[in-house]
């Protein structure tokens, strides 16, 4: 009886976004650089982050938006970080952690994505297509430089921040029961 409760329990389990790895994929960022560095500030420009992409007021609807805004993140954190010029500097360990987790975070949220309510999605997607592609954009004028990838360490610590500060009803957080 107890193996069929346990079985149950497992098989119920919500299949969401997890705080602790959005957590642990921004204390990676964060660690692997170290401080945004000084020789790189005249390479810093400005991205508009697009915070309306992630608006939740707690509505059940927004709230699912929100998983999809922080699904459709993720997937274009991982893009960005499949290029072969990745910078040397970085810890490589944890910039290799770092790849692995946001691909588990995909790979383990794709099953939710088919019930989410995306009736806003055109609105967000385009937010987040034209942020990203802002990025991306910064990277390939910058021939990939370690400073490019430091602006773009920069803005995805603030984009994940964000999501962990903002979007917690998206997000299963560990201490929850």
């Amino acid at each position: 009886m107890s193996t069929f409760l346990c079985l149950a329990q497992v098989c119920s389990m919500p299949c969401q976004l997890k705080e602790q790895l959005v957590r642990t994929t921004h204390n990676l960022l964060r660690d692997m650089g170290g401080n945004f560095p000084l020789e790189c500030l005249q390479d810093n420009v400005f991205m508009a982050f697009p915070a309306t992409a992630f608006a939740t007021s707690g509505a059940p609807q927004l709230s699912s938006s929100g998983v999809k805004s922080i699904y459709e993140t993720l997937k274009n954190i991982d893009s960005l970080f499949g290029v072969d010029d990745l910078p040397t500097m970085w810890d490589q360990q944890k910039l290799e952690y770092f790849q692995n987790i946001i691909y588990r975070q995909i790979e383990e949220s794709k099953c939710m994505m088919g019930s989410v309510d995306t009736r806003d999605y055109l609105v967000w997607a385009k937010v987040l297509k034209t942020y990203f592609g802002n990025i991306a954009e910064v990277l390939k004028e910058k021939n990939f430089s370690y400073c490019a990838w430091e602006v773009v360490r920069k803005e995805l610590l603030y984009t994940l921040q964000f999501i962990l500060e903002h979007n917690s009803d998206s997000l299963l957080w560990s201490n929850r029961t």
